[in-house]
């Protein structure tokens, strides 16, 4: 992915992950369409089932990215540090880890592809 589409990606990623604060939530997912029609994953940026499903099917492939990649790692302690905290705040770390996951994953690939330029 070059850094522009991983830019458009990241906007699908702020629209899904919010998508329950709009206030016309079919309004937010059109506009969802339109970045993935410019980034090719789909054909009808007015279809919301198709949006859903190919921003499903992208979202499945990234995080098969980072099964896949040996260099990540997990620090388990710092894990359990926050959802013991986090817990006592009233905020479930759970609920918002694959959404951090992915940002973790389109800056990792935004900035691979900005030293790729740059070299």
């Amino acid at each position: 992915m070059t850094v522009q589409e991983i830019e458009e990606i990241k906007k699908v990623d702020e629209i899904m992950f919010n998508l329950q604060n709009f206030t016309d939530p079919q309004k937010a997912l059109l506009q969802a369409g339109e970045f993935l029609k410019e980034l090719n994953l789909i054909e009808d940026q007015t279809n919301i089932e198709e949006i859903i499903q190919a921003y499903t099917d992208n979202l499945h492939k990234q995080l098969a990215k980072i099964i896949q990649r040996k260099a990540v790692s997990f620090n388990w302690t710092t894990w359990e540090y926050l959802r013991k905290y986090a817990d006592e705040d009233g905020i479930q770390v759970e609920e918002h880890f694959k959404e951090y996951a992915l940002i973790v994953l389109r800056f990792n690939d935004q900035l691979t592809e900005t030293v790729k330029f740059f070299v």
